[in-house]
């Protein structure tokens, strides 16, 4: 079962976010395998375009 993604790894513009997979639903049985395939998996995330440097003021 896959988790919820996490957070996004930025606080503006381009970023990732990841999540995990565990074998627990239902759990393996009689010395089964695992899941097949990756136990992790991210996707991109895009948040508010950063300020540029133009706009930003010292306080």
């Amino acid at each position: 079962m896959w988790s919820a993604f996490g957070i996004c790894d930025v606080i503006c513009g381009n970023g990732t976010i990841s999540r995990t997979r565990q074998c627990n639903n239902p759990k393996p049985l009689n010395g089964g395998e695992d899941c097949q395939g990756p136990s992790q998996n991210s996707a991109e995330c895009l948040l508010n375009r950063c300020p540029s440097k133009a706009n930003l003021k010292v306080v």
